[in-house]
């Protein structure tokens, strides 16, 4: 069964057919409802693949990210995928491993695959040079936009790409300040990757400290467990530790874990604080302070660019929301409590 004989037996052009299938606004509605009537009997179901082809567009948009069990990455996924599903897209989504560097053959699988459009999340995905290039040369394909990373700056004006970030400059900031401000002297800041989002976040750490004239310390783990060793690494070449940032809630989950399970630790005051917000904060003990990345609204805001590119209407080449401190007992009280 095809277009043309839903056509003949309907008793309409195959032109007509297509208007009614696109909701064209010039079918009489007896027309249209006789048609409709044929499609339903027949169990008819367009050929996608070959509408794209006719069209040059699938409606589909590709998403490529970086350790999907993340739940930072798993919540812009999601907030992506429910937007575009209402919108009429379908997602093709794919990943690569931190570490890889295979950014160039993912995101041309994604081309392959004839996306409209592709958006990246993660800073992971942000170019220092133009040395190796993978964003500029996707982006003379299909549009490109970075979800919490900027533009690169050798990237023209006039180029497809996009972005939409949190200041993550000012989550440092503010979350070292508020750690000073409460009385914390000796701050480390323990961080799982060299992205931009965790450089930005060290540079607002270091700028808070400079006001406070104190030093940073730094320590790099990957994930809950290492934040739980990390931290007893730490102490014992800092014992004066009062407080401390992560660059993570789980890298603060761990830290919280590791200052309870040690004996000499747990009658000190260790404020800390965590990045993201994502439901760990709300299931630690003591519940964690955290600042709150806004990543739901920075994927909407992706998706929204991503749709007016795709319609041919104007959209913002940037976009750059302020985060916000969320205080509770982990800064605040001391935690034997």
């Amino acid at each position: 069964m095809n277009i043309y004989e839903i056509a003949k037996q309907a008793g309409v052009s195959a032109a007509t057919v297509s208007r009614v299938m696109n909701h064209g606004d010039l079918v009489a509605e007896k027309t249209r409802e006789r048609v409709q009537k044929v499609i339903r009997e027949q169990e008819y179901h367009p050929n996608v693949f070959a509408k794209g082809l006719a069209g040059n567009s699938f409606n589909t948009i590709g998403i490529l990210t970086t350790n999907i069990r993340d739940l930072y990455f798993a919540s812009a996924i999601y907030t992506i995928v429910r937007y575009a599903k209402q919108s009429g897209y379908d997602i093709i989504l794919s990943h690569i491993r931190e570490g890889e560097d295979d950014k160039a053959e993912a995101l041309q699988m994604l081309v392959d695959k004839r996306v409209d459009g592709i958006i990246l999340i993660g800073s992971l995905f942000h170019e220092e040079s133009e040395d190796h290039p993978f964003i500029l040369p996707t982006s003379e394909k299909v549009p490109v936009v970075m979800l919490n990373s900027s533009v690169p700056e050798y990237i023209p004006e006039d180029a497809r790409v996009y972005s939409v970030e949190c200041d993550d400059e000012y989550g440092g900031y503010i979350a070292t300040k508020h750690l000073l401000e409460e009385g914390c002297r000796v701050i480390p800041y323990i961080y799982d990757v060299d992205t931009l989002s965790s450089r930005n976040k060290r540079h607002g750490y270091l700028r808070a400290l400079k006001e406070y004239g104190r030093k940073g310390i730094f320590q790099k783990a990957k994930d809950v467990y290492e934040g739980e060793t990390a931290i007893r690494r730490i102490l014992k070449k800092h014992p004066d530790i009062d407080g401390v940032f992560c660059s993570e809630d789980s890298l603060a989950a761990g830290v919280l874990k590791g200052i309870r399970k040690d004996p000499s630790e747990r009658e000190r005051f260790v404020r800390v604080i965590g990045y993201n917000d994502i439901l760990i904060p709300q299931i630690t003990v003591p519940e964690l302070s955290s600042v709150n990345g806004k990543v739901n609204q920075l994927s909407e805001r992706a998706f929204e660019i991503m749709n007016c590119i795709l319609k041919e209407e104007p959209a913002d080449r940037s976009y750059v929301i302020k985060p916000e401190l969320v205080v509770r007992e982990s800064s605040c009280k001391n935690l034997k409590s």
